[in-house]
């Protein structure tokens, strides 16, 4: 507790001033207290791609970062989006929900939206040493593959046997499949054989 007072050159003293509170806090915090997950939340299936369907019509995403229970109010988190960082600092809501949203602009097509998050201080100023950094990453990409074309169809089972025409019939459950796919580069390739 703070409290002042002034005496003039005749000896005059005021009052004291009304009390000022401070807490002196020079302890790190707790190494028990840490970020635990962030989640870029236009990846909807975590699987590190923003694709046409995740995206839609949006220019931007929410970024959801969480936190354990030894994170306190007035602590300080630190982001970084695309290696531009912003402090952050845990409000009463925030604790509360166990973690907080921002919100960032999607990359260009073929870009990755890189984002880190760290427990950096508490609200005294004092350090975290050594603090555990959690990331999530996406790339952007929406653009549709080629559509392939089924070039050939083969009968291998039975007494008839070879090419099969468009149209034709067959005693094959499981014919192979000769398929021509126009070349696209390819990052993420998954292959659905549909069978009517």
């Amino acid at each position: 507790k703070i409290t002042y007072t002034y005496a003039d050159a005749a000896g005059n003293e005021t009052v004291k001033s009304k009390e000022f509170n401070i807490t002196i806090d020079t302890t790190p915090p707790s190494n028990t207290a840490f970020v635990t997950t962030v989640e870029i939340v236009a990846d909807t299936n975590n699987d590190g791609f923003i694709n046409s369907t995740e995206k839609g019509s949006s220019t931007t995403t929410d970024v959801k970062i969480s936190f354990n229970s030894n994170v306190v109010e007035g602590d300080v988190i630190t982001y970084s989006i695309n290696g531009v960082e912003t402090t952050h600092s845990v409000s009463v809501s925030d604790k509360t929900n166990g973690y907080f949203i921002v919100n960032t602009s999607i990359p260009a097509e073929t870009q990755t939206l890189n984002v880190t998050a760290k427990l950096t201080s508490d609200k005294a100023g004092n350090a975290v040493v050594s603090p555990v950094v959690v990331s999530d990453s996406a790339v952007v990409d929406t653009a549709l593959p080629n559509t392939p074309v089924i070039d050939t169809i083969t009968d291998n089972v039975g007494v008839i046997v070879g090419p099969i025409l468009n149209g034709g019939r067959t005693d094959d459950a499981s014919p192979i499949l000769g398929l021509v796919v126009p070349y696209v580069a390819v990052k993420n390739c998954k292959r659905y054989r549909d069978w009517e």
